[in-house]
């Protein structure tokens, strides 16, 4: 099954929601949501006896194998190791925040302690 990309943007908190969702799903028997889990599990989907089982980690391995990682370990290490060394500027129209200054302070050379 062809994955798709991680959004510029990813955090925990939203894939953490997405997997809540997907688990949500496929325990009210969604059979969207059970196309996706058999295509994303090796055991496949879960028959109609286990459905009300469906565990969240399940869940997450689902969503962290449709962006294309292998556990929820790695996709969770990568959003924040983006998280952390990407400096994405804020929304057209929000507060800068100090960017500007910040921009310079790490883009100039700075001689006082010579």
């Amino acid at each position: 099954m062809a994955g798709i990309s991680l959004p510029d943007r990813a955090n925990l908190t939203q894939l953490r929601k997405q997997a809540r969702d997907l688990q949500r799903a496929v325990r009210a028997g969604s059979p969207a949501a059970r196309e996706l889990v058999d295509g994303y599990l090796p055991a496949g989907a879960p028959d109609a006896s286990a459905v009300a089982a469906f565990p969240l980690s399940a869940a997450r391995l689902v969503i962290s194998r449709q962006y294309g990682f292998p556990s929820w370990t790695r996709l969770k290490r990568h959003v924040e190791m983006r998280e952390h060394f990407t400096r994405i500027p804020p929304e057209a129209g929000g507060a800068a925040d100090g960017l500007g200054d910040e921009f310079l302070r790490l883009g100039c050379l700075w001689y006082e302690d010579d």
